[in-house]
């Protein structure tokens, strides 16, 4: 008997591509290309690793489509396995101990890495899953598990060096092992929509190394569909980035018997909405057909135009970024060469006010300013402990 597997990953729900939140279009996906081909491909097990929402506190309409979707799996009677990305919180597993019964499965802890999913009834299939953990989330689980182990990794501790060393407490591995993460791995290629996972920073990236005890690896994080080696990444259900716009979008089927692969597909799904670029003299693009789609232009005029964004408007109304091909090539001879013309340091507390505005849109509130500096406050003192001890 086969297992069948559909894996998908970042959907980012709720996510707001310049000014306008996708929600309908989210909705649209999953009304007209994603459930279509779940009726059609009836899989035995569906993956969904990590960014289910693009923020740790999404809205109310974002809420109510995640419950819909989750009522959808429950009519296809489809078992589902979630795990958390970097960008969701613990709110996306409130009700894990309830979803359990329903045959969804939503893992925010190690429980189900060192005691593996199984499914299957002749043949079994081992799902070893690993959800996002920061650095500190998943070192104070692995000294609460392994207290007196763990000392062997010293004081100088990376994040690969925890992954691995988590691997390695495993012990005997059962097979066919699948494993489910959210991080990036060496050679994988970036679409420039990932942002650094906090509390990872440049240890981010981990050797494959680390994946080849397990016979699969099924991974969330980046947004472009991709296979190294033996992982897979289905990417983001939706571009959104001009870098992804021309990316084919969709999810990974794969079928095993045996404990083999006895069929391995990518399955394109088409987008809701488009991203365009458009590039050309300014009269040149003027005269590009109409369309609803986000637009991105590039002029290859050396001087500015006058008034060229509100006339462009008019034929484009998404139109979203407007460029110049003289700047942009500048500032790759800049950025090529080192010469940044100006440094800009910002504290602690300027990055905050710049981080808010770029996620709310508007300046810190007084009242949130006091919640940043208190948390602040509380950090450093428990630093100042963590040396004195």
């Amino acid at each position: 008997m086969s297992l069948r597997i559909v894996h998908t990953s970042d959907w980012h729900l709720g996510k707001i591509l310049f000014g306008r939140r996708l929600t309908q279009e989210q909705c649209l996906y999953f009304e007209k290309e994603f459930f279509p081909f779940l009726r059609e491909a009836k899989p035995d097990v569906l993956l969904i690793t990590g960014d289910i929402f693009d923020r740790p506190n999404p809205d109310l309409e974002t809420q109510n489509l995640f419950v819909s979707i989750l009522k959808k799996f429950l009519d296809l009677k489809i078992p589902a396995i979630i795990i958390p990305g970097n960008h969701d919180s613990k709110r996306l597993t409130l009700f894990k101990d309830f979803l359990c019964h329903l045959n969804i499965m939503l893992v925010d802890d190690l429980s189900q890495f060192y005691k593996p999913l199984v499914f299957g009834e002749k043949e079994l299939y081992y799902f070893y899953i690993f959800p996002y953990l920061s650095f500190y989330e998943l070192k104070n689980h692995l000294e609460e598990m392994f207290p007196s182990r763990i000392k062997t990794l010293g004081e100088e501790i990376t994040y690969s060096k925890l992954f691995s060393f988590a691997v390695s407490q495993l012990g005997e591995i059962k097979h066919p092992s699948f494993f489910l993460g959210h991080f990036a791995v060496e050679k994988a290629f970036f679409s420039g929509e990932e942002t650094t996972m906090k509390g990872i920073g440049s240890e981010e990236v981990l050797p494959l190394s680390s994946l080849l005890p397990f016979d699969m690896a099924f991974l969330g994080h980046l947004h472009r569909m991709q296979k190294i080696n033996k992982v897979y990444y289905s990417g983001s259900i939706l571009p959104y980035s001009f870098s992804e716009a021309k990316n084919p979008k969709g999810v990974w089927f794969i079928e095993c018997r045996g404990g083999k692969i006895i069929r391995e597909e990518k399955v394109h799904l088409h987008s809701t909405f488009e991203l365009i670029t458009l590039k050309g003299k300014f009269e040149e693009v003027l005269k590009s057909p109409a369309t609803e789609a986000f637009v991105r232009v590039i002029l290859e005029e050396d001087m500015p135009v006058f008034n060229a964004y509100e006339r462009l408007k008019e034929r484009f109304p998404n139109l979203v970024i407007l460029e110049y091909e003289k700047e942009l090539k500048e500032k790759d001879i800049i950025q090529e060469e080192g010469l940044i013309k100006e440094e800009i340091l910002l504290d602690e507390k300027e990055l905050f006010r710049e981080f808010y505005k770029l996620v709310e849109g508007k300046e810190p509130a007084p009242e949130v300013w006091k919640v940043y500096l208190d948390v602040v406050e509380e950090l450093k003192k428990l630093k100042e402990v963590e040396l004195c001890q």
